[in-house]
């Protein structure tokens, strides 16, 4: 299927295909950009959400020491109940700004973190009620505890959240350090809460200790994850920030435990220890704020630059596609357009040009060689070029060879017409030997073998102007006067070989123009022939003929076997455009000269089946060829005959008395068509040729011409004046 699209198609595709999978890859890349933009303004949002969360965290965390406190005293130490009530404002304050920082969160981030902030969310919707409860005295330590343990936990899930979905290695090392100093911090405070009780209380036991034990391990192993992926720049603030503050609060934390297990006196007060751990907490709150801070400021750089490359990847893709766009344009249309020229120039020299100049050529005229160039200028050397030139070469090739083959088929022609001159001439001069001879013959047998001879030289004369008609040249026989058309029908038939079967039927009309009878005897002549040739030989050939509206018809009717409809269609083809002659018409000779004779004339012939099962031709002579006989003139061949045109309806009818037509008072003929012995005649003086003979320029005359199939009724003046007044001989044996 592809193979039969046209150039252009196949052109587009070759191009389309590649720029289609540029552009798919770079919708691909700026796809990426885009996300990358998305996420690092996502992880932006999410950044600057987590500082509301952990500044919540932290308000959090002060509250719950103080109600674990509050509740652990059994509600019977007033300052912790104060201390409740006093960070309960800090948490609705930061509570507040925590739930405008998640109503403006981004959809893409709010989506990320839908199940956290759904937990979250109903975890802070208990706090009114947790607090309800404190203040009624109802609520229990350990609920108390889980309640803002649980509480503190999903907030700081949050922190590690922030770089989901998120391939950049920046603010993945960002989020994870965040989330080790906020977990870290969280740890801190545990350890505050469980150092607290233990100095209050001057006692612990294992469940506190292990506690204590397991948030100290644990906030080491979160502040190594922080020093892990913090930068230089975040570890040094954290040094200078935590370091003064962490060595203490570790110190009093490990003397306190090592004092309570050893049961020696504790020389730490509560508010040393409180205000020793609430610095450190601050300071790594500190650290925690400038960590999401430089997450931000990553996040934005790195939203900032992929926004960037989105920009310069989209406009950069739209340069390459449009300059490959621009040059398959450039190289493509010089390319379509050359090959459309050459289509247009080779089906114009192939549909136009060469015909023309081999019609131009059958005409007979000249050919310019130089002016029948090919008609495409396509002046670039690649494959098209050079194809064209090719064609050029092909197309001067051709035309050299049409010239060459008009040139050898010109000079073929004057040779047949030189021969066929030369024939031409001898046979006339022999036909005027045997008229002679007749005239002077008186012997029935002798003259039935001159009339039989003068047959076969009309043949031959017939055969001859053949290769007149091959040669493109006019027959030189012509009649000043109109000749009937049963007298030209008898010309015919006198041309004919088997010309005993050819039976004619009364024809009534006008007569055919001088200048076109011996082309009209000549083409009727090849159409008997051909009826005779093709007819098995006890049959007759039947001719008729009659005037119609527009002209003569003449039927020539055979009952042969007749031809199947495609080559009814193929000669009639043939006959209505004959085609120039050459070796394929050798076997069908006689109609190419009906078609070359009927196409001069505008007579048109066809051929159709006949009723019998043969085949029968009809010439139908157009009435510009129609004439009215005129009585008196010289119908004598002449080649520059012309004559009077008078309407078809005037033409008289012919009929008229069996007269011999040479001029005899008695007829050659008996009455079953044989030849009789006429006696001798007297010798008088030979009168003069008469000036107006009326027939058919040396139609013979023998005993089968003047059988049953004929009615002689015109005069025919060639005999040498002589009448046969005396009996008739016995009649001669039919040839």
């Amino acid at each position: 299927m592809l193979q039969n699209w046209p150039i252009r198609s196949k052109l587009v595709v070759i191009l389309v295909v590649p720029l289609a999978a540029l552009a798919v890859l770079s919708a691909i890349q700026v796809r990426g950009n885009v996300d990358n933009v998305r996420a690092a303004n996502r992880i932006k949002a999410l950044a600057a959400f987590s500082i509301k969360g952990n500044d919540l965290v932290a308000a959090l965390q002060a509250e719950r020491y103080a109600t674990n406190a509050y509740v652990g005293s059994n509600y019977m130490a007033a300052g912790p109940g104060q201390a409740t009530v006093a960070t309960r404002g800090p948490v609705d304050q930061a509570l507040g700004t925590y739930r405008a920082g998640e109503a403006g969160l981004p959809s893409a981030a709010r989506d990320a973190l839908a199940t956290t902030l759904a937990s979250i969310s109903t975890r802070l919707d208990r706090l009114p009620a947790q607090r309800k409860a404190i203040d009624a005295r109802q609520a229990q330590v350990d609920q108390n505890i889980i309640f803002y343990d649980d509480l503190v936990h999903d907030l700081l899930s949050l922190n590690a959240s922030l770089a989901t979905g998120s391939d950049d290695v920046s603010l993945v090392n960002g989020a994870t350090t965040l989330v080790g100093i906020s977990r870290a911090k969280e740890e801190a405070a545990q350890q505050r809460g469980a150092i607290g009780r233990v100095i209050i209380f001057g006692r612990t036991d294992s469940e506190t200790l292990r506690q204590i034990e397991t948030a100290a391990g644990a906030e080491d192993a979160w502040l190594q994850q922080f020093r892990t992926t913090a930068t230089a720049d975040e570890q040094a603030f954290y040094n200078v920030t935590v370091g003064r503050t962490i060595s203490a609060a570790t110190a009093m934390r490990d003397d306190t435990v090592n004092a309570v297990q050893n049961g020696q006196q504790l020389t730490i007060t509560q508010q040393i220890w409180f205000t020793t751990v609430d610095q450190k907490i601050a300071a790594m709150r500190q650290v925690e704020r400038r960590i999401a801070t430089d997450l931000g400021s990553t996040s934005e750089d790195i939203a900032s630059s992929a926004t960037r490359n989105a920009v310069f990847g989209s406009i950069g893709v739209a340069l390459v596609l449009v300059v490959s766009v621009v040059i398959s344009l450039l190289v493509a249309s010089p390319m379509i357009r050359h090959l459309r020229k050459l289509r247009r120039g080779a089906l114009e020299v192939a549909n136009e040009r060469l015909p023309g100049v081999v019609e131009r050529l059958h005409r007979g005229e000249q050919v310019d060689l130089s002016a029948e160039e090919f008609p495409v200028e396509v002046q670039s050397t690649d494959e098209i070029g050079q194809l064209a030139e090719a064609f050029s070469i092909v197309h001067a090739v051709a035309v050299r060879t049409a010239v060459e083959q008009a040139a050898m088929r010109k000079s073929i022609g004057d040779t047949f017409l030189n021969l066929a001159r030369r024939s031409q001439a001898l046979i006339h001069r022999q036909l005027k030997v045997i008229d002679a001879l007749e005239r002077k013959e008186t012997d029935p047998d002798e003259l039935e073998e001159l009339f039989r001879l003068d047959h076969l030289a009309t043949r031959m004369r017939r055969h001859a102007e053949d290769l007149i008609v091959l040669s493109g040249s006019k027959p030189a026989r012509g009649w000043r006067r109109p000749v009937a058309v049963k007298d030209v029908v008898r010309g015919a038939v006198a041309e004919v070989e088997d010309y005993t079967r050819v039976k004619v039927m009364p024809i009534d009309g006008g007569a055919i123009s001088g200048h076109a009878v011996g082309d009209v005897i000549h083409m009727l002549a090849e159409l008997i022939e051909n009826a005779t040739s093709f007819s098995p030989p006890h049959t007759p050939v039947q001719v008729n003929g009659h005037e119609v509206s527009n002209g003569f018809v003449i039927e020539v009717e055979d009952r042969g076997l007749g031809m199947s409809p495609e080559e009814f269609h193929s000669l009639n083809e043939r006959l209505a455009n004959p085609p120039p002659f050459d070796l394929s018409t050798s076997e069908r000779l006689g109609l190419f000269v009906v078609g070359r004779l009927a196409e001069r004339h505008a007579i048109s012939v066809e051929l159709r089946p006949s009723p019998y099962g043969g085949t029968m031709a009809i010439v139908l002579v157009p009435a510009t060829l129609l004439r009215q006989p005129e009585g008196d003139g010289d119908t004598r061949p002449e080649s520059t005959a012309t004559v009077r045109a008078l309407p078809v309806a005037a033409v008289p009818a012919l009929d008229g008395p069996a007269v011999d037509e040479d001029g005899f008072g008695g007829s050659f003929v008996d009455a079953d068509g044989n030849l009789a012995v006429a006696p001798v005649p007297e010798q008088p003086a030979e009168e003069p040729r008469r000036q107006d003979e009326t027939l058919i320029d040396d139609l013979p005359v023998f005993a089968t011409v003047r059988s049953s199939w004929f009615v002689a009724d015109r005069p025919r003046h060639r005999s040498n004046g002589r009448r046969p007044d005396g009996p008739q001989q016995p009649s001669a044996p039919r040839p």
